[in-house]
C-alpha cells in the first residue's frame, strides 16, 4: 500500500498471524505481518502522542503503484541558527511502513531504521534540532545550554553512538525551554539507538531519563485527561524495560484501576504478566493483540470454530474500525 504524508510513529494495527510472537531483542521480529493482512484498534486506541519528522515533497504517491515506495535519502544544504555556519543535512525522501509499533511507540520496519534522518546536528558548533536553520525565540537561553557542563560532556565526552549524543543533547535543550514531555521522548530515541547497538547499560539510563522528563511533564496535570492517561501507558513500558519493576508494576496497576477499554486495556493487562515475570524484551502492539485472542475450540470434526456468542476478539473489533475509516 502506498503511503504519502509525514511518517507517524504510530501506525494502525495490521495484525499478523493469531500467535504470540518470539521475545524480541532490540530488533523487530522477522516473521512480520502481511501487508495484506490489516487490522487496526478499536475506539479504546494506544497512545498517538509521538510523530517522525515531516517527510519532504518527493514521499508522494506515485500515480496507481501498489508498490510500497523503499526508503530513500536525500540531503539539504541547512544554515545553522546559532552560529551560521552551513552543513549538508540527510533528509528522509520515502519509507513505509508493516507492522505495528512497540509498546513503547517505536515504529515498524522500514521507518524504524530511519532515525539518522529524524535530527539534524550542526557540525561546528554543535546544536541539534529537527531543523536546525528554524530561527529560535529564546536564542540567548540555547547559548548558555551549549556552553554547560552537561552538553560539553555529551559532545567531546561522549563514548556512545552518535546519533545517541544527538538525540540526548535535543533533550536536554526541549528540557531546558520548558518541553519535558518533548525531551521525553528524545531520550527514549537515544534508547532506541541503543537497543539498536545491543547497548544495555546505555539503553536502560536513557529510559530512566525518560521516565523522569515523563514525571516532569505530568506535573499538575489531570490524571485523567486523556493526554496524560496516554502519555502514562507507555511509561509503563519505558519503566519496564529499564527494570524499575516497582514502579512499572504501581503504575500499571493504578491504570487498570480504570478499567480501560479496548487496545489501551489490553496492553495494560499484557505490561501487567509481562512485569510479574520481569520480562524486559521488546514487544509490539500486536503481541498484546494476540496475547488476549480467546482460543478457538476444535469443532465435533476437528475444525476451529469461531468464539462463543457474545465474545468479540480484538482483532474483530479492530477490522471493523478499519473498514469503517474506508468508507
Amino acid at each position: 500500500m502506498q503511503r504519502s504524508g509525514p511518517p507517524s510513529l504510530v501506525d494502525p494495527l495490521l495484525l499478523p498471524a493469531p500467535r504470540l510472537a518470539a521475545p524480541r531483542g532490540s530488533r523487530r521480529s522477522r516473521d512480520r505481518p502481511s501487508a495484506g493482512d490489516p487490522t487496526a484498534p478499536d475506539a479504546g486506541t494506544y497512545p498517538r502522542d509521538i510523530t517522525a519528522p515531516e517527510l519532504t515533497p518527493n514521499d508522494q504517491s506515485s500515480g496507481g503503484s501498489e508498490e510500497p515506495p523503499m526508503t530513500t535519502y536525500g540531503s539539504i544544504e541547512a544554515t545553522c541558527c546559532m552560529c551560521h555556519s552551513t552543513s549538508i543535512q540527510t533528509t528522509l525522501a520515502s519509507t513505509n511502513r508493516f507492522g505495528t509499533a512497540d509498546l513503547d511507540l517505536r515504529p515498524p520496519e522500514m521507518v524504524r531504521s530511519t532515525m539518522t534522518a529524524w535530527i539534524q546536528a550542526c557540525p561546528n558548533c554543535g546544536y541539534v534540532a529537527e531543523k536546525i536553520g528554524v530561527e529560535l525565540l529564546t536564542p540567548d537561553l540555547v547559548r548558555r545550554v551549549l556552553a554547560g557542563d552537561r552538553w560539553r560532556e555529551l559532545m567531546f565526552g561522549w563514548k556512545g553512538p552518535d546519533l545517541a549524543s544527538a538525540f540526548l543533547r535535543a533533550s536536554l535543550l526541549k528540557r531546558e525551554l520548558g518541553q519535558p514531555h518533548d525531551a521525553a521522548d528524545s531520550a527514549l530515541r537515544a534508547a532506541w539507538v541503543a537497543d539498536d547497538r545491543h547497548d544495555r547499560v546505555l539503553s536502560i539510563e536513557c529510559r530512566k531519563e525518560a521516565t523522569q522528563l515523563t514525571d516532569l511533564a505530568l506535573e499538575g496535570k489531570d490524571p485523567d485527561d486523556e493526554a496524560c492517561r496516554r502519555m502514562r501507558i507507555r511509561q509503563v513500558d519505558i519503566l519496564r524495560r529499564a527494570e524499575i519493576w516497582t514502579a512499572a508494576e504501581r503504575l500499571c496497576e493504578d491504570l487498570l484501576d480504570g478499567s480501560p477499554e479496548g487496545t489501551a486495556g489490553i496492553v495494560l493487562r499484557f505490561q501487567a504478566s509481562l512485569i510479574q515475570k520481569r520480562d524486559t524484551y521488546c514487544y509490539a502492539i500486536s503481541d498484546a493483540l494476540r496475547w488476549t485472542r480467546p482460543p478457538l475450540e476444535p469443532g465435533p470434526e476437528g475444525d476451529r470454530q469461531q468464539p462463543a456468542a457474545g465474545k468479540t476478539a480484538p482483532w474483530m473489533s479492530a477490522l471493523r474500525w478499519l473498514t469503517s475509516l474506508r468508507r
